[in-house]
């Protein structure tokens, strides 16, 4: 029998996908998977449908953990949606035990190692872009969260942070679902600037949303899983409060320091 892993929350981010499939994971370990990202996801993208007859946003990205294909009902013992459960995960309500926030990023993390794994496809492009880029560097990872996000920060507040350890650092790999962020640390920071090629919101309207740009769908949940990927393997992050993106992060890479700037 199989759980059905089914977030339904359709104009949500990719990590706040992901996350909530992390999260049934947590709580029912010793269960078989097979995750569906439906049509009502805002990434269902209907090119990919026509030419591949692909309707899971899943399996644009990851393989399925224990099944290629969607089980029959009749193998499906239960559907697993949203679970409101934080206090599960390591967020910054945790951090004041600094032991349970690591024993979360170990649990976290062991679940990713053994139920996520990257078509060749993307991993490929994790891995050149690495070659390219970060091999025999040491990196700054930064992750500027705009758009909609309630707990967006100033950018001056980044500027403050990076300025206490870019000296240690040959270059700042930036991310950011907003193109001005981009352009503020490119400003700053000119040729110590890394980024991901990728398309960012030019107007505050949040990448995900299915009618905010004329933009391919694959290629935005495509992008955004690269550049975790990718902070996962920096030497520092700084990034803000409340993020699924740098969550994941942490989760992937248990040992990364990390610094949060706090609104």
């Amino acid at each position: 029998m199989y759980k059905l892993l089914h977030p339904t929350q359709p104009n949500s981010g990719m990590f706040a996908f992901i996350w909530q499939t992390l999260r049934a994971m947590y709580h029912f370990p010793n269960d078989k998977y097979y995750v569906y990202f439906g049509r009502e996801s805002c990434y269902f993208d209907q090119e990919m449908y026509l030419t591949q007859e692909i309707d899971n946003v899943w399996d644009y990205y990851f393989e399925q953990p224990h099944i290629p294909n969607r089980p029959p009902d009749s193998e499906i013992s239960e559907e697993i949606g949203i679970l409101h459960d934080e206090f599960s995960e390591f967020r910054e309500v945790h951090m004041s035990d600094k032991t349970i926030y690591q024993k979360r990023r170990n649990e976290y993390n062991e679940i990713i190692n053994k139920h996520l794994r990257l078509l060749p496809h993307v991993s490929e492009k994790v891995n050149d872009f690495y070659e390219k880029n970060f091999k025999d560097k040491k990196i700054l990872g930064l992750h500027l969260r705009g758009t909609d996000h309630p707990n967006k920060l100033p950018m001056q507040q980044y500027i403050s942070t990076i300025n206490k350890y870019i000296d240690e650092y040959d270059k700042i790999f930036v991310t950011s679902d907003e193109e001005y962020r981009v352009e503020y640390i490119r400003d700053v920071y000119k040729d110590k600037v890394i980024e991901y090629p990728t398309f960012r919101s030019k107007n505050e309207a949040p990448l995900h949303y299915q009618s905010s740009h004329n933009w391919s769908k694959y290629y935005i949940g495509e992008d955004v899983i690269v550049e975790a990927y990718l902070l996962s393997k920096v030497q520092m992050l700084v990034c803000g409060t409340a993020s699924n993106v740098n969550y994941f992060v942490r989760a992937l890479n248990k040992d990364l320091p990390f610094h949060v700037i706090n609104n």
